[in-house]
């Protein structure tokens, strides 16, 4: 008695329509999952070093700047998602003076053509905390996090007058964040 080891052409065709099906099912799932764990990733990221930098202005007793930077040495952009630096920054003047200052903290460039800007802010390049951790002119504003899904999607971290830090919620139930003056967040 002989014993085929192989598939009929009828289970290939079956087991190919199955992975047909769940291919369709699942991969769209998963490019979901993808987009959802970048932005989340990418918000932390920016809500860290912010965070970071207020409270290493309270800690070192000195003024910290976090600024737009794209060689990660200066600040020289105002699209925050091609990277960023938080300094000490003992003269106030936005510069890392070597010697004198101390890079803190470097944030990367943002991959999946996610986005990084500031809403309300006077100046959309910089933040400044004090040596108590107070915003620098008393600035308010918010960063918002966009991927290309838009703003219903979007994260964004609030500061308000004083320096505190918060998550940006839809207090409207429009569906979208809101900025630190209550406005929905809009993605570039």
């Amino acid at each position: 008695m002989k014993h085929s080891h192989g598939f009929t052409l009828i289970e290939l065709m079956v087991t190919i329509a199955i992975l047909a099906i769940v291919l369709t099912i699942g991969v769209p799932s998963f490019q979901t999952v993808i987009q959802n764990n970048r932005l989340v990733s990418q918000y932390n990221d920016t809500l860290t070093s912010i965070t970071t930098a207020r409270s290493e202005a309270i800690k070192n007793g000195t003024t910290i700047t976090m600024c737009g930077s794209t060689n990660s040495t200066a600040c020289n952009t105002t699209s925050w998602e091609l990277g960023w630096i938080v300094f000490t920054d003992s003269d106030a003047d936005r510069v890392v003076d070597a010697g004198v200052d101390t890079l803190l903290r470097v944030g990367y460039p943002f991959n999946g053509n996610n986005t990084l800007r500031t809403v309300s802010f006077a100046n959309a390049g910089f933040i400044q905390y004090s040596s108590t951790g107070l915003m620098v002119g008393s600035n308010t504003g918010t960063f918002k996090v966009c991927d290309p899904r838009g703003a219903a999607f979007a994260r964004a971290v609030n500061i308000n007058a004083v320096g505190r830090v918060s998550r940006a919620e839809d207090t409207n139930a429009s569906g979208t964040v809101n900025d630190v003056d209550g406005t929905d967040v809009a993605c570039p």
